[in-house]
């Protein structure tokens, strides 16, 4: 089936919003099939947009679950649409086992980093970035993808677990550790010493954008000293 590109650039602006905190998002609807267009803005716009499409087409080659690329004109990129819920929302709702929904995501970002050689990063590694979807987990916003060590990822998804609420519960510290020995297991890589620092690096980081970002640092210095 042929996709008319131009017609969905031209109805982006009666496309409905969606969540983005840092470009323009629409859903864009027409003949019965969804898309999204996303607008990426600011200074590096079109770098982030060139990333973005460069990760989309090397999963999509590896065969790792991500959106269909369809197009990028400048700092504008067409994607299909992915039907399903992000993770955060998953964990909230308490629909699915919280250890097998992370295990799912530890074996995407395992199949993620492998292919492309364990030195690349997913970046913005956080729940709301996993849609669970019905044929299993996909990844979505690749615009922080650079290269480094895997162990980044790692920690800001522990960041992102135990800092959602309620936070840093025993039962999150429980399902983080569950997720590092999952992800340790199926890539023969033992986290157990690097982690806990830089997931106090990612609540650090994640901190500045949040009301409760004190008792984030609070809980960073405590990792650090700590551990798991």
């Amino acid at each position: 089936m042929s996709i008319d590109i131009e017609r969905i650039l031209s109805a982006r602006s009666d496309g409905g919003r969606l969540r983005s905190r840092k470009n323009t998002v629409h859903a864009v609807v027409l003949d019965g099939q969804t898309y999204v267009v996303k607008v990426f803005e600011g200074a590096d716009a079109d770098e982030r947009a060139a990333r973005e499409s460069t990760v989309l087409r090397g999963c999509a080659a590896k065969g790792i679950p991500v959106p269909s690329l369809l197009a990028v004109r400048g700092p504008v990129v067409v994607m299909s649409f992915i039907e399903g819920k992000d993770a955060m929302t998953i964990l909230d709702e308490g629909s699915t086992d919280a250890s097998v929904l992370l295990y799912g995501i530890a074996a995407w970002l395992c199949r993620f980093h492998d292919s492309f050689g364990r030195n690349t990063v997913r970046g913005d590694c956080i729940l709301k970035n996993f849609m669970v979807t019905a044929s299993g987990i996909a990844g979505m916003d690749f615009e922080e993808s650079s290269t480094s060590d895997p162990i980044g990822d790692m920690g800001q998804l522990c960041a992102s677990l135990l800092s959602s609420r309620p936070m840093f519960t025993p039962e999150k510290f429980a399902l983080a550790r569950g997720f590092r020995d999952e992800y340790s297991r199926m890539s023969g890589t033992d986290l157990s010493g690097a982690l806990p620092v830089n997931t106090a690096r990612a609540l650090e980081y994640y901190a500045q954008f949040r009301r409760d970002g004190p008792e984030m640092v609070a809980w960073a210095g405590k990792l650090r000293r700590e551990g798991f």
